[in-house]
């Protein structure tokens, strides 16, 4: 019921290895199959990917209760009309809360889609290089499943989550396990960072430090007062 992380490591786009300057997501996922996984066992690996480059919006959504086929269908027309988008080149996911009572009509929906386009390129590109991957997903969702699942004995259910990306931070409000309002802020860890440097600008010690190291200090004490820097 819970999150196993058996290995992790950082890296950061451009990155050079072997005299090759990798830019791109998929090249790099192929790069780290084939570094970490020996090719004969690539068909047996869960592939998800979640990317801030995949543009994402969220709506939500009164809709009647109805199958699942039927829901599908009745979103995608909502979305496209509220968005004025086409439908077959986004793809939809959502979440629904609610419905299980034979009295009820009605459900709640947090409704997520992104550009297909981009994804689907991604992904055939992936696919070309026999890497199979098995779903492509928003921070929100995973923050929150992550939330739901780690969180679950142990809150009301009621929280705030904040998700810091390099330029966006995507803020999200979850009353009694349900998600019911998520917005994204054109502000992110560059940002933040480049406050530290700012405040800390006479200090040795920042001009040495790289943006990792930086972070790892924002989010053990956050930024620092102006008035304690010597």
């Amino acid at each position: 019921d819970s999150f196993v992380i058996s290995k992790a490591k950082s890296y950061e786009l451009p990155y050079e290895t072997n005299d090759v300057l990798i830019e791109q997501l998929p090249q790099f996922i192929q790069y780290i199959y084939k570094e970490e996984i020996a090719k004969k066992s690539w068909n047996k690996h869960y592939l998800g990917i979640c990317s801030s480059d995949y543009l994402i919006e969220t709506d939500f959504l009164t809709v009647p209760k109805m199958s699942k086929d039927e829901l599908s269908l009745f979103i995608g027309n909502k979305i496209a009309e509220r968005f004025s988008v086409e439908k077959d080149k986004v793809v939809m996911n959502w979440l629904s809360y609610g419905g299980k009572g034979k009295e009820e009509t009605e459900i709640t929906s947090c409704c997520l889609f992104m550009d297909k386009e981009s994804i689907s390129r991604d992904y055939d590109f992936l696919l070309n290089k026999g890497i199979q991957g098995r779903y492509i997903t928003s921070n929100l969702k995973v923050q929150f499943n992550i939330y739901k699942y780690q969180w679950k004995d142990k809150s009301s259910g009621d929280a705030v989550l904040i998700y810091f990306g390099h330029n966006k931070t995507r803020v999200t409000l979850v009353n009694n396990w349900k998600i019911v309002n998520s917005r994204e802020l054109l502000i992110g860890l560059e940002n933040f960072v480049q406050g530290y440097r700012d405040s800390t600008s006479s200090t040795e010690e920042t001009h040495e430090m790289t943006y990792n190291n930086i972070c790892d200090i924002l989010f053990e004490r956050g930024l620092p007062d102006r008035k304690s820097v010597v």
